[in-house]
């Protein structure tokens, strides 16, 4: 059963993928040089845990820096 879902709109239109607490959903927006990464999964307390991700984008295969992290809607990092 589905406990996540996650939607994408681009030029060819909308699509939406679902997550179990076992794999989670990740969704990645990029451009040339910088890029974001957002997870939702969760954690082993049962909680629901967001995470965001700064990147380097396309161009560049380089780091990866957590921006902002919620555990059940409140701020940990």
């Amino acid at each position: 059963m589905a406990r996540f879902i996650g939607y994408l709109k681009g030029a060819r239109g909308e699509v939406s993928r679902l997550g179990t607490p076992s794999s989670g959903i990740t969704a990645t927006a990029q451009g040339w040089n910088i890029g974001g990464e957002v997870t939702v999964s969760v954690d082993q307390d049962g909680n629901d845990v967001v995470e965001f991700v700064l990147t380097t984008g396309s161009n560049a295969r380089g780091f990866k820096t957590i921006v902002a992290q919620y555990v059940n809607g409140k701020k940990v990092a």
